[in-house]
């Protein structure tokens, strides 16, 4: 923490902007070239500069800064996030002052990286590429140093379980209805466990840089978690409780009332859609109110076994046509081997877990 003596520049996060003014401060719309470090269309800011904590964890154990390395594919700045091994040797080699280039592979391709011109070159082609390396975004729920559990919460309640777990209770941990009512919405705190583990799985397809969380709620719905419950008991063949494998945390839209099917599409079957990348989900949701919120569910939803999906399907296919033709598959997906969306056509196999509100964040920024 900074002190009066200290005459460092101190701010809670790892890495900090700053912009020279010129003139009288006014809000004004500029464009920043990270190459040249320039502001343009604006004659009130002469210049920008950027901070950053050091990257040591020896140094800095809390607020230490994260470096991804970037190339330029044509289009678009795409991060070496699928060969992770060389974005690590190229970070490496970025920090040595006396290296000034190194040779490393993609696959069977051979690259020449030139660290002083911040350049990739193909030996096979000849063909340039220019890289950046760039501080890792961190968002202010992530700077919290030490998360705090809420004190007096209503009894029941246990925000510092990871309610995507498995749990041996029939009710999830994070549930406390108040008497007299069998449904409800119960907001997640900030910091707590339980709301760290349903951000990191929102932000798996949804990163911080895209969408801002504005808040995350568990629905406590009684005669449907209930229902839920019981399905999960004895879904397919009355066994017990279905394996993790077969129950899994999906991101909802097409409402959750086989009904509705078909409203936006039914290429697997007439039923409910899930997906496994909340960005699918994304697609399909709505903008609310002024501030443009949308909102989706992460869903727990039987699965059990499933079928390739077919628009004619209104329930899933039998398991052995030779056989028995009461016996069916579970759920319907778009592909058997990696499936990304599911489709059940019971609405006791899916259960609304939790409702996240969130929205995009702009890719222009007003400066004030």
């Amino acid at each position: 923490s900074s002190t009066p003596s200290c005459t460092e520049h101190h701010t809670p996060y790892p890495f900090h902007w700053q912009l020279w003014l010129r003139r009288e401060r006014r809000i004004c719309r500029c464009t920043l070239t990270f190459d040249f470090m320039e502001v343009k269309g604006t004659a009130y800011y002469s210049g920008v500069r950027r901070l950053a904590s050091s990257d040591s964890v020896v140094e800095n154990p809390y607020f230490t800064s994260k470096w991804k390395v970037y190339w330029w594919n044509s289009k678009d700045w795409e991060e070496y996030n699928q060969v992770t091994d060389v974005s690590a040797f190229l970070l490496q080699k970025i920090t040595e002052e006396d290296v000034s280039e190194c040779v490393f592979h993609i696959g069977r391709q051979e690259y020449v990286f030139h660290v002083d011109a911040m350049r990739q070159t193909n030996v096979t082609t000849g063909f340039s590429r220019d890289v950046r390396c760039r501080p890792s975004y961190c968002s202010p729920d992530s700077m919290t140093l030490i998360p705090t559990e809420p004190v007096g919460g209503p009894p029941g309640e246990n925000f510092s379980v990871d309610p995507l777990q498995e749990f041996t209770s029939w009710y999830p941990p994070v549930w406390c209805l108040e008497s007299g009512r069998d449904y409800s919405l119960v907001d997640l705190p900030a910091g707590t466990r339980a709301h760290r583990s349903v951000l990191k799985l929102f932000h798996e397809s949804l990163p911080e840089t895209v969408v801002d969380i504005v808040s995350i709620q568990q629905v406590q719905n009684l005669l449907h978690w209930d229902k839920y419950q019981r399905s999960s008991c004895c879904l397919s063949s009355g066994a017990p409780p279905l394996p993790r494998d077969d129950q899994r945390r999906l991101g909802g839209h097409n409402n959750f009332d086989p009904r509705m099917a078909g409203f936006n599409g039914a290429s697997y079957g007439s039923g409910c859609y899930f997906a496994r990348a909340a960005s699918y989900a994304h697609q399909y949701s709505v903008r609310w109110g002024r501030d443009a919120t949308r909102r989706v569910f992460l869903a727990k939803v039987l699965v059990g076994k499933v079928s390739l999906g077919s628009e004619a399907y209104r329930r899933p296919p039998p398991l052995d046509r030779r056989a028995s033709r009461f016996l069916l598959y579970d759920a319907c997906v778009d592909d058997v081997h990696r499936p990304g969306i599911f489709v059940v056509f019971d609405s006791c196999q899916c259960y609304p877990y939790f409702l996240v509100t969130y929205k995009v964040l702009p890719r222009v920024v007003d400066i004030r």
